[in-house]
């Protein structure tokens, strides 16, 4: 070192000194008039005051303030620090000219301050700032942040921000270069970028994590918007864009643990990629379990207007219907849907397709199930929709709205198995289109529509061509104008069927009839022949059923009895035919039944009375004459092989060519055995009275006729007879 740096040094070594012990002689009162100047400074350009406990200042250009507490121009304390550390221009502050532009660095730890967003989105401290008419100063320094906690309320949330790190650099004002580091809740922060007051800032986010309850509050809600309880945000990277007119918020993040009440659906797990533009949110790969059931989403909601606007695909592979039934009429099943979801948050709209391997709709199973779908308000529509079930194919169209579920469908089916619809009532193919409406279970539905049948049974009795109209609510199933072939032969069915359930035999309440139906439909070996017109109601089941009614045969014979004109009434019960009233022309005359007969075996037990019966007729004896009689008959099959015991009585007739009157008696036919007696006649002129009895083809008769007959048989035969038996014997007509 030269001699003359050696002197320069030790010249400034004394002016240090010499400077060092002026500040320490005059400190006090300089700061004294420093911290006034520098309170009357700061104090004349806010809406507010600021109050600061001590300062330390340095000679070096540094100030420490402590205890410092900002105030607005309410009195409300928005901001305090222990301690500040500030950077200044020494000469500045000596020349009496200390302002904003003074500083070059402002530091402060374990600040709180307290911030508010008006709806315009100006913030409460750019409202404490006056204008300045004097000289214009602006800050060009940095403020550093250490530990900082700051309090933001906008017009819909309040969110608190610690452990804020970082620095605000004012090097380019009034652009603000931001680089920030800090908390919200749990969730680590990070911004960086430029920010202009009162006119464009432009931040980039970076979050770790944030809850779901943090994002959903900085975009609108409405009526309709989930009811949110779980749901994190991860791995946030965006940018913030505001403008005097708007902000714009764009960025990606990765959703997880989603669940929520929406639509009165249970939502869980759910996960996507989320993308942000603006405030419209893209949704990819997403995923989520609803009431048990896994799907995936993508597509977009829009949450610029009110009520946010959805545009999403949603595809769920394996939808559990059991979970959606509600109070609806239960329906269970593994469905896989595609569908378009629109409309808004609170209105959501939705078009889309199902299929269904198999399922079951209250106690019906069905299979291969397929069909469109539409959404609006609480009603879904289907569309297309077939399906099998009871053996056939199905197909329906319709409404479901609601719950407990309102139904309004169309349904249609072919080839169905008529035994599984009617359980068991009836067997045979269906076709069949109805309509099924109601609100509920499927008890409280009203099913109504026509059918048609090719060929089946009821019970044992062979039917086809069968066809009508029918209503069905609950288990009670009407009929009316149905048509149908029985065995061959025409019938019109109306009335009422209590379906089968459990077990149980179906019910019948139905009233039948027919214009003409062939006896041998009820026992092909029947003796009787004709074709009976009844009109009947049947109640009991298919199995075991009861009738009762009347009937019409034109003409007829029962074995080789010929009638015509037969009518009457009859009912039936166990497989037993009860006749009352039956009437019938027979034998000249007319003959009237009543009892019973055993359709299957032709068993049969009749009160039968003949009014004005033809002798000749009734018998190939030569007998000529009008009868009536009374008898009880009683026989299975043919009526030639019938029992009867009865009374007759004939006003006028002949036997053999000799007249009688006034004839009565009793009879007891055995087969083609016919036993008489009691036999009370005039004849001759005279009284007689007898017996008899048919043999094969010969009549025995033993006639004890009185004096006066007697003598006019002593005429004819030209002998004086005694009176006694008269012993008769002739064989068939003429014998």
């Amino acid at each position: 070192m030269s001699k003359m740096q050696k002197i320069i040094l030790g010249s400034l070594m004394v002016l240090v000194l010499l400077t060092g012990l002026a500040w320490k002689i005059f400190a006090p009162r300089v700061l004294a008039g420093v911290q006034g100047l520098l309170l009357s400074q700061v104090n004349s350009s806010i809406n507010g005051r600021i109050e600061i406990e001590a300062v330390d200042f340095s000679l070096l250009g540094a100030a420490v303030l402590k205890k410092v507490f900002l105030f607005d121009q309410n009195g409300a304390n928005v901001a305090a620090g222990e301690e500040i550390d500030i950077r200044y221009k020494i000469g500045d502050l000596l020349a009496g000219r200390f302002g904003i532009d003074s500083i070059s660095k402002i530091s402060a730890d374990k600040l709180t301050l307290k911030l508010e967003i008006d709806k315009d989105g100006r913030w409460s401290l750019q409202k404490m700032i006056r204008p300045q008419t004097e000289r214009k100063t602006e800050f060009r320094g940095s403020i550093l942040v250490k530990d900082t906690a700051v309090s933001v309320t906008t017009p819909t949330w309040r969110r608190e921000f610690s452990e804020i790190s970082g620095e605000l650099d004012y090097d380019g004002s009034p652009a603000i270069a931001v680089d920030l580091k800090g908390k919200m809740g749990a969730s680590s922060i990070a911004a960086s970028g430029q920010w202009i007051p009162d006119d464009k800032t432009q931040l980039t986010l970076k979050v770790d994590a944030m809850d779901l309850t943090e994002i959903l509050a900085l975009l609108p809600g409405s009526a309709g918007a989930p009811q949110l309880k779980a749901g994190t945000v991860k791995n946030v990277q965006g940018t913030v864009l505001q403008t005097k007119d708007s902000v714009q918020m764009n960025g990606e993040g990765t959703l997880a643990g989603l669940a929520m009440n929406f639509q009165g659906l249970a939502i869980t797990d759910g996960a996507a990629k989320l993308n942000l533009q603006g405030k419209k949110v893209a949704l990819q790969d997403a995923s989520a379990v609803i009431d048990g059931n896994k799907l995936t989403v993508t597509g977009a909601v829009d949450f610029t207007p009110q009520s946010p606007v959805l545009a999403l695909q949603v595809v769920a592979p394996s939808v559990n219907l059991a979970n959606f039934s509600g109070g609806a009429a239960a329906v269970s099943g593994i469905a896989s849907v595609q569908a378009d979801i629109s409309g808004t948050i609170d209105k959501p709209l939705a078009n889309g397709s199902f299929k269904l391997p198999s399922g079951q709709f209250e106690e019906t199973a069905f299979s291969d199930a397929e069909g469109t779908f539409s959404y609006a308000g609480d009603a879904m529509n289907l569309g297309k929709v077939t399906f099998k079930a009871m053996g056939g194919t199905l197909g329906l169209s319709g409404t479901v709205a609601g719950k407990p579920g309102r139904i309004n469908l169309k349904v249609n089916g072919q080839n169905v198995d008529g035994s599984l619809l009617t359980n068991n009532g009836l067997t045979g193919r269906l076709d069949f289109n109805a309509t099924v409406a109601g609100e509920g279970g499927a008890d409280s539905m009203t099913t109504s529509g026509t059918f048609s049948l090719g060929s089946g049974s009821v019970g044992e009795y062979a039917v086809a061509n069968a066809a009508g109209t029918f209503r069905k609510q609950g288990r009670r199933l009407d009929l009316s104008n149905v048509g149908v072939t029985l065995s061959g032969q025409r019938l019109s069915v109306n009335g009422a069927v209590t379906l089968a359930v459990k077990g149980a035999a179906p019910q019948l309440n139905l009233q039948i009839a027919s214009g003409g139906m062939s006896t041998t439909v009820f026992n092909p070996n029947s003796a009787l022949r004709g074709n009976i017109a009844f009109q009947t109601t049947v109640t009991g089941t298919p199995d075991n059923n009861q009738a009762r009614g009347n009937f019409q045969i034109a003409s007829g014979a029962l074995g080789e009895l010929a009638f015509s004109g037969a009518s009457g009434g009859f009912s039936y019960a166990g497989g037993v035919l009860t006749l009352v009233g039956g009437r019938a022309q027979c034998l000249g005359g007319t003959i009237t039944l009543n009892g019973t007969v055993v359709p299957k075996t032709m068993e049969y037990h009749q009160q039968v009375n003949g009014q004005n019966i033809d002798a000749a007729q009734l018998t190939d004896r030569d007998v000529q004459g009008r009868a009536d009689f009374a008898a009880s008959i009683s026989g299975v099959g043919d009526w030639d092989k019938a029992n009867a015991d009865g009374n007759f009585k004939m006003n006028s007739g002949s036997v053999k060519g000799i007249a009688f009157n006034g004839l009565t008696g009793n009879f007891a036919k055995r087969g083609r055995q016919t036993e008489f007696t009691n036999l009370k006649f005039n004849m001759l002129g005279g009284l007689a009275s007898g017996t008899g009895e048919t043999e094969g083809e010969y009549v025995h008769l033993v006639i004890t006729p009185n004096a006066v007959a007697n003598t006019a048989l002593s005429i004819l035969t030209g002998r004086t007879l005694q009176p006694q038996d008269l012993r008769v014997r002739f064989r068939g007509p003429n014998g």
